[in-house]
C-alpha cells in the first residue's frame, strides 16, 4: 500500500488521529527494509521470488480494503477525461523517465533536453486542455489551496532530491563493484 492508501484507511476509522500515526510507520520503514529484503531475496534466490512476497501482501491489502473501507460511489459518475489522461499520464511518465536516465549518461544532452521539452510541452498542453473541459482529470483549481500546493510541491521536490529509495542497493553495487548480496549489507 502506498501512503495515500493508508491515509484513506485511516480517515474511515473512529480515531483518525491515532490511526494516522500508523500511516507514517510504513513510509519510514519501507526505505530501510525494502532494499535489504529485496537484495537478500535476489541475492539468495531468483528475482522472480519477489513476486511471491508481493502476492500475499497484495491479496491481504485487497481483502482488508474490501472488509473495512466503505463503498463510496457517486450517483452520476463523471466521464473519464481520456485526452487529459493521455496528456497528463504521458507527460509525467516521460518526466520520470528523463529524471531517471539523467545521471546514467546513456543519452546525449540534446536528447535529454528534447525529452524534457516534450514532457513540459505535454504538461502545458494538459493545462490548456484542463481549463477548457468540463470534467478534467486533475482540477488545476486545487493548486489555489495553499496546503494542497505545499503538499504536492513538497512531495515532488523531496522525491526529486532523494531519488528512488528502491535503487540504492543497485546503485551501491554498480558504483562499488559489489555483488547484490554485499550491496545490501555494505556500510
Amino acid at each position: 500500500m502506498v501512503d495515500e492508501d493508508w491515509a484513506s484507511v485511516a480517515t474511515t476509522l473512529r480515531r483518525p488521529g491515532r490511526a494516522m500515526s500508523f500511516v507514517a510507520i510504513p513510509g519510514l520503514i519501507r526505505p530501510m527494509l525494502g532494499p535489504i529484503a529485496g537484495g537478500l531475496i535476489v541475492g539468495y534466490l531468483q528475482w522472480r521470488f519477489i513476486f511471491f512476497v508481493n502476492l500475499p501482501i497484495g491479496i491481504a491489502g485487497l481483502v482488508l480494503v474490501y472488509l473495512h473501507l466503505p463503498d463510496y460511489r457517486e450517483q452520476s459518475p463523471k466521464p473519464l477525461d481520456i485526452v487529459g489522461l493521455m496528456l497528463f499520464g504521458s507527460s509525467v511518465a516521460l518526466l520520470s523517465y528523463v529524471l531517471e536516465i539523467f545521471g546514467d549518461h546513456t543519452l546525449g544532452l540534446g536528447e535529454i533536453l528534447g525529452l524534457l521539452a516534450l514532457s513540459l510541452t505535454l504538461i502545458v498542453g494538459y493545462g490548456l486542455h484542463a481549463t477548457q473541459t468540463a470534467f478534467p482529470l486533475l482540477q488545476l483549481s486545487l493548486f489555489r489551496i495553499r496546503t494542497f500546493s505545499a503538499a504536492v510541491s513538497g512531495s515532488f521536490f523531496t522525491r526529486l532530491g532523494i531519488g528512488d529509495d528502491q535503487s540504492s542497493p543497485r546503485c551501491s553495487a554498480s558504483l562499488r563493484g559489489f555483488s547484490k548480496r554485499r550491496a545490501v549489507t555494505a556500510p
